[in-house]
């Protein structure tokens, strides 16, 4: 059931608005694709267009090698001639059929025998783990329950492609991580081509082994989800994935912080980013990128880890702890984070490379902030 879909050139225009720019993107045959982007970045519309939902302004797209929309070419194969499967958010089973009847529903648009239909039906439901509510109703079930029956219907007919449009996003948190789970183990057993769209980014970083992150109807950065945590391409795409969001310093600023940096950074280099956790508290280690003094503002509590608020200057700072952090409001220490830390932005937004810092510099200063 495995199979590739390319993209090239791909573009979408509604009147005088441009949804997709010019989109090139290759998923190999078995990847599990996410789509991640805020939203009307054209990531949906992306995925309609790969289903033969909509009708691409330009560009082409191929499924397993064969080219099914071309406008150039005057070519366009409608949705059941692309061999894809669709789950969307709201999971359109029909209320008035079993469990049974709602997954063997594509089976009977295709003529199946009675036989070969029961068994696919039993061998899909088994795949979901869902085999004991075949006689039940849509309205009998959870939501979780709903969407392992959506998905099953999808599966039945052995799609080429299995496109998800924010299919968890109905469901609450426990239910979207077992999910997750049922989503990550299915991939595994059957190898499919999954392309995955959500705005949730822990979402695309568990379930996915590429990451497309967009951003205004084009494609940012494209990797793996270590890549595109570690390795960021952009200012955008560092501060879209991570929570709390990454800590962004503006060089030129007559901050601690800022001063530190851009005293370390090249001549390129107008803005940095260090991640919350990556922000060491009290005594700094030998080898850092900066060192500066700073007033504990706030501690925040999150469950598994704590928050703890700086003000540092005029920045106000975030660093993340999975430790008890053994400081308090009012708290007067140091902040540091070590060499490789800190993300470089040139003045375009993009990250510099090399990323290199050169030897430390500390502000022994202490911060005068009134209380």
């Amino acid at each position: 059931m495995t199979a590739g879909v390319k993209l090239t050139g791909l573009v979408k225009t509604y009147g005088e608005a441009t949804a997709v720019q010019g989109v090139d993107l290759d998923v190999p045959a078995g990847d599990f694709l996410c789509l991640l982007g805020p939203s009307g970045c054209g990531k949906s519309t992306i995925l309609r267009m790969i289903a033969g939902l909509e009708a691409q302004t330009a560009g082409r797209i191929e499924i397993r090698g064969e080219t099914v929309a071309d406008p150039a070419a005057g070519l366009f194969a409608t949705p059941e001639r692309r061999d894809v499967g669709l789950v969307f958010q709201n999971y359109a089973l029909w209320p008035h059929l079993t469990v049974a009847r709602n997954v063997e529903f594509g089976l009977r648009l295709r003529r199946m025998s009675a036989a070969a239909r029961a068994q696919r039906v039993s061998e899909v439901l088994e795949e979901m783990e869902i085999a004991a509510l075949a006689e039940r109703y849509p309205g009998q079930l959870s939501g979780g329950q709903q969407q392992r029956v959506a998905i099953a219907r999808t599966l039945a007919v052995e799609p080429k492609v299995l496109l998800m449009d924010e299919p968890l996003s109905n469901l609450d948190a426990r239910l979207r991580l077992e999910m997750r789970g049922v989503l990550k183990r299915l991939h595994a057993r059957l190898g499919a081509t999954i392309i995955f769209v959500t705005h949730d980014q822990w979402e695309a970083m568990t379930l996915a082994s590429t990451i497309a992150v967009m951003r205004d109807g084009r494609i940012e950065q494209v990797g793996t989800p270590e890549a595109i945590y570690e390795r960021p391409e952009s200012r955008f795409v560092v501060e879209f994935v991570g929570a709390p969001p990454i800590n962004i310093f503006d060089l030129a600023a007559a901050t601690p912080i800022a001063r530190a940096l851009a005293a370390a950074a090249g001549p390129r280099v107008v803005s940095a980013g260090v991640r919350p956790e990556a922000l060491v508290l009290g005594q700094p280690a030998a080898d850092v990128a900066f060192a500066a003094p700073a007033e504990v503002t706030g501690v925040l509590p999150t469950g598994g880890a704590w928050i703890v608020e700086l003000a540092c200057g005029n920045d106000t700072v975030f660093a993340l702890s999975h430790n008890r952090p053994a400081v308090a409001p009012g708290d007067h220490i140091r902040v540091s984070a070590p060499r490789h830390a800190p993300h470089l932005f040139d003045d375009a937004g993009r990250t510099c490379s090399p990323v290199s810092m050169s030897e430390p510099a500390t502000l022994p200063t202490p911060i005068d902030r009134a209380r």
